[in-house]
């Protein structure tokens, strides 16, 4: 016979007599244990302050189940493993397998310690017991899986149990997807149906969720995988976001369980966060009016173009100021000064060449930094292409204009010259050439070869 041993709880009071000692009525006892149906020992246990030599428990009592069950008679001995369950003290219950022959009984055993010299055996064939487990077991599963239904139609998140086949080497097969359960937000965001279950997913959703569903279980692997998927429109635009959970609960047979969590909220509140930061970063940096850089931010260009020029190259900086400018806002109003001023700034965009930047220094004056240009080059006729660009007619407010600049070049050497690595002095110093322009016209002088008026 073989033992095994599973706790139970408890273990009877101990009688201030052994049961032993006591008088029984011999038919009592023997009508009342011979009634049970299941085998019933009764053992007598040696005195605890023997030595190693003492004498191994023995059968008291059985009754006739016992008898026939396991061959249990007064004074027989006890088998091993009960002995090892009463050396104990405690109250046990054993799994003992009885081979007969070809055939195989499994008992369940329960053995109580009744008092230090007594103690008690009950068997049960584990085929009798095993059923009423079953069913138990199978209430308190079916009653969990109950509540658990519950809590997850109550949830929020879409929740889909699929089966994809045993996940071997080459990962999950999606094309095999197979739906096994689905909670009700799944069912209102999925358009699944009770009808849908235990059939192919690419057979039961439209082509947009199995297409979705499919990019879920091809991510599935050891670990719960955790992405966010967005849903397009028709003209490219994000419509919808879903934050996708994949937990692989089973790889045996390939259990999946796919949570989607609705963020299409969060997913526009981010935007919008971006789209905020963006806006204030571009409002930090460049010309509301005229979308070139501003001051600050032309200064933090021109710093770096300087410090990255070498030897033998120049940084050529341009300084125009709009003529007459206060007459056309005296004259047609600030809102047609605005017009000029935005026609003026993007005939400077367009007019820069590659990898120059124009900006908005204030007012009506702008600055164009050209970088990279060699130590003989000369500015004649990159004024003389920037003035016939701004002397194009606009029209402003039902009138057409002629916009009229000075301009003035300075060409930078940060490398000969320390001062020419501050910002701040290569703009003034373009400046100062521009403003010498505007008085020589003004005293009749004629302009100068660096400077145009358009």
């Amino acid at each position: 016979m073989s033992w095994t041993s599973v706790p139970a709880p408890g273990g009877s009071a101990v009688p201030e007599q052994p049961l032993t000692s006591r008088t029984f009525p011999k038919e009592l006892l023997e009508g009342a244990v011979a009634a049970l149906a299941d085998p019933f020992m009764l053992l007598a246990l040696p005195a605890p302050d023997r030595g190693p030599g003492q004498e191994a428990p023995q059968v008291l009592y059985a009754n006739a189940a016992a008898e026939g069950l396991v061959g249990a008679v007064h004074g027989s001995p006890v088998h091993t493993a009960v002995r090892r369950v009463l050396a104990t003290g405690t109250a046990e219950r054993l799994r003992w397998v009885r081979a007969s022959g070809d055939d195989a009984t499994v008992l369940d055993v329960r053995v109580t310690r009744v008092d230090a010299a007594t103690a008690s055996v009950v068997c049960r064939e584990a085929a009798e017991v095993i059923p009423g487990l079953l069913v138990d077991a199978y209430r308190i599963a079916d009653g969990a899986w109950g509540t658990l239904s519950s809590v997850l139609d109550a949830a929020p998140d879409a929740f889909l149990v699929l089966e994809v086949g045993a996940l071997d080497e080459s990962g999950p097969q999606p094309q095999r997807a197979v739906l096994r359960h689905y909670n009700r937000a799944a069912g209102s965001l999925v358009g699944v149906h009770e009808h849908d279950v235990g059939r192919p997913v690419h057979e039961t959703l439209d082509a947009t969720w199995a297409r979705r569903l499919t990019d879920a279980l091809a991510r599935a692997g050891s670990a719960p995988v955790r992405y966010r998927s967005r849903a397009w429109d028709d003209d490219g635009l994000w419509s919808a976001a879903y934050d996708v959970t994949v937990v692989v609960a089973d790889p045996v047979v390939g259990r999946v369980v796919v949570v989607l969590h609705d963020a299409t909220d969060d997913e526009r509140s981010h935007r919008r966060l971006e789209d905020e930061r963006f806006l204030a970063e571009r409002r930090a940096s460049y010309d509301d009016l005229t979308g070139l850089l501003n001051r600050r931010t032309l200064h933090d260009h021109l710093r770096r173009t300087l410090a990255a020029t070498g030897p033998g190259r120049r940084v050529a900086v341009l300084f125009a100021d709009l003529d007459g400018f206060k007459a056309v806002n005296d004259g047609y109003g600030h809102a047609a000064g605005d017009r000029l001023l935005a026609a003026v700034a993007d005939r400077l965009g367009r007019a820069a060449r590659v990898g120059d930047v124009a900006g908005r220094y204030g007012g009506d004056e702008f600055v164009v930094v050209m970088p990279d240009v060699p130590a003989d080059w000369s500015p004649e006729a990159t004024l003389a292409r920037l003035a016939r660009t701004l002397s194009e007619p606009v029209w402003v407010e039902g009138a057409v204009l002629t916009p009229s600049a000075t301009l003035g070049a300075y060409l930078a050497d940060p490398c000969a010259r320390p001062g020419d690595r501050d910002p701040l002095g290569v703009i003034a110093a373009a400046d100062r050439v521009m403003y010498r322009l505007k008085a020589a016209r003004a005293d009749g002088a004629g302009l100068p070869g660096d400077a145009r008026r358009a």
